[in-house]
């Protein structure tokens, strides 16, 4: 199916590379229930642009999917969802970063990955022989893409740092609100068609 069928236009700007790499980052993501999720989304406080932002609610179970325990003080030696929540908050920021080159990512070892962690939830998504995991920036998700067969080698959390970066409520609000105005950028047109097909239908009746 070609992407004109598809209705989603791919960046030109950006390699063949690149778009495996992001489209594999994004289905474990929404597999892990993070929705809406979006591509090109800005972070306040002039962090940049991120290749994936999104929030999660996760259920028990995609708090697992996610590794959210490691960092978590548990009771018992079981996985302690309370806990986890009631340090956070329901919900979580999510975003997504995507290096295909040794390059790009030195690059921004000084700059992005050197700065605050802008959401909860931070991972690094790249093909599994551009890097060694013991090289992910502290704090940050490794995701190993295997290209050639189009889905995850594997998922590596955070070494040094807990999983979870607290943030502040306004950035938190930001945040969300910069996902939403991305979603509607992408679907305002087919609402608005949605809608005056439903008006005019309720005219003629």
């Amino acid at each position: 199916m070609s992407k004109e069928a598809k209705g989603e236009p791919l960046d030109r700007n950006k390699s063949a590379t690149t778009h495996r790499v992001t489209a594999i980052a994004a289905a474990y993501l929404r597999r892990c229930g993070c929705k809406p999720l979006e591509t090109e989304v800005p972070i306040s406080n002039d962090w940049g642009i991120a290749d994936l932002g999104g929030f999660v609610y996760p259920t028990h179970t995609e708090a697992e999917q996610l590794k959210l325990f490691h960092g978590v003080d548990i009771t018992g030696g079981q996985p302690n969802f309370e806990e986890l929540i009631w340090r956070f908050g329901h919900l979580f920021t999510v975003i997504c970063e995507v290096k295909v080159t040794r390059g790009d990512f030195q690059r921004d070892r000084k700059g992005k990955f050197s700065q605050r962690h802008p959401a909860h939830l931070c991972f690094l998504a790249y093909p599994k022989k551009m890097m060694d995991p013991k090289e992910l920036p502290e704090g940050w998700f490794g995701l190993a893409a295997d290209i050639e067969r189009g889905c995850l080698q594997k998922v590596y959390a955070p070494t040094f740092l807990t999983e979870v970066h607290p943030q502040h409520p306004g950035d938190v609000i930001d945040f969300v609100a910069a996902v939403a105005i991305r979603c509607d950028y992408r679907t305002r047109y087919a609402r608005y068609r949605t809608w005056v097909k439903m008006y005019r239908a309720k005219e003629n009746y």
